[in-house]
């Protein structure tokens, strides 16, 4: 408790936003330095293999056959929402691409509670981190100009997109390229996509229109140094923003 409290103090001298992600047990310990509740990260999930799922509320066999038709319907009922989009061209990277740089200037928010999403950040937060192996999904248009990125890493068949960004991220992720995701993933032959955010509800919106159900939600602590209401803070925090 002293140690948290001093930790505290000596932050608040230096940043104007101190935050963490204490697991429920820690919470109070939080509340007592002074922490009040910034929001909640809610962890979504949009399945793209089925029958696993549908194991679980009925036979096995029953269920490899319903998914091979859930998936099927799925999957026509993506490529029709998608008829429209203008083409992108996806591709996978196992380091990050230096048009991350160009895509942040241009898109990079005016106001809220941001990390930088520049080249620098992803090299050190993903690249040059030996716990996980990363990949990026990157999406181009037709004149090669990167419009969006996914940090993406590998569980149990599951993809888990760790961070992103994208030319209108700071107002939302886009449909499209939440579709384009979607398509990767599943040609990669992964079972599920989950992705954690704090957020403003508006900005959820690209990930809602194709099927992302949020399945877990965590409280995020935090604590203003000029001491305004901790609730005030317009958030955008995803995995990446969680100190491992």
């Amino acid at each position: 408790m002293t140690l948290q409290t001093a930790l505290a103090e000596t932050a608040g001298k230096r940043f104007a936003l101190l935050y963490g992600f204490p697991n429920p047990k820690a919470a109070p310990v939080f509340k007592r330095v002074g922490y009040g509740k910034l929001g909640e990260i809610l962890r979504h999930v949009r399945v793209l293999r089925h029958s696993t799922y549908l194991a679980r509320r009925m036979p096995k066999p029953l269920a490899a056959i319903a998914g091979v038709f859930v998936d099927m319907g799925v999957r026509l009922r993506d490529g029709w929402r998608s008829r429209s989009d203008v083409r992108l061209h996806a591709q996978w990277s196992d380091l990050v691409d230096a048009r991350f740089d160009a895509l942040w200037q241009a898109s990079a928010p005016t106001q809220g509670v941001f990390a930088i999403r520049d080249a620098a950040f992803a090299r050190w937060r993903f690249d040059a981190c030996p716990l996980e192996k990363t990949r990026y999904l990157l999406l181009s248009d037709a004149n090669d100009t990167l419009l969006a990125w996914f940090a993406c890493q590998v569980h149990e068949d599951i993809l888990h997109v760790r961070d992103f960004w994208s030319i209108t991220a700071a107002q939302g992720m886009s449909r499209p390229h939440v579709d384009a995701l979607l398509r990767a993933a599943g040609a990669a032959g992964h079972v599920a996509v989950s992705v954690e955010m704090a957020t403003r509800a508006e900005r959820l919106a690209g990930w809602q229109a194709t099927g992302f159900l949020v399945r877990s939600q965590r409280t995020v602590f935090g604590k203003w140094s000029d001491g305004r209401d901790a609730s005030s803070a317009d958030l955008y925090f995803t995995s990446a923003d969680e100190d491992e």
